[in-house]
């Protein structure tokens, strides 16, 4: 339950922010695909002060969204198998 509230308030900061399964501490910015080390587990502040960052500001700037869960989609209709 707990872990569910932390990751619904790091969404409403990044929606499209991702979280490790191995370390429950550990979220990837989708603006400049960062991962942020929480201090302390469903401690929020280490992101919001990363998501305010001039480093993490200039991605925002741009509008670049980068979310990794679609990069190994592909089409295996259009593969040909070389035998």
């Amino acid at each position: 339950m707990k872990l569910r509230n932390f990751q619904s308030k790091i969404h409403a900061i990044d929606p499209d922010a991702e979280f490790k399964e191995v370390d429950a501490c550990a979220v990837r910015c989708s603006s400049c695909t960062r991962w942020v080390q929480m201090r302390a587990l469903y401690d929020v502040r280490s992101f919001t002060v990363h998501r305010q960052s001039g480093r993490c500001q200039s991605s925002q700037r741009t509008n670049l969204v980068s979310n990794t869960t679609g990069i190994y989609l592909f089409d295996v209709s259009k593969m040909s198998l070389l035998t």
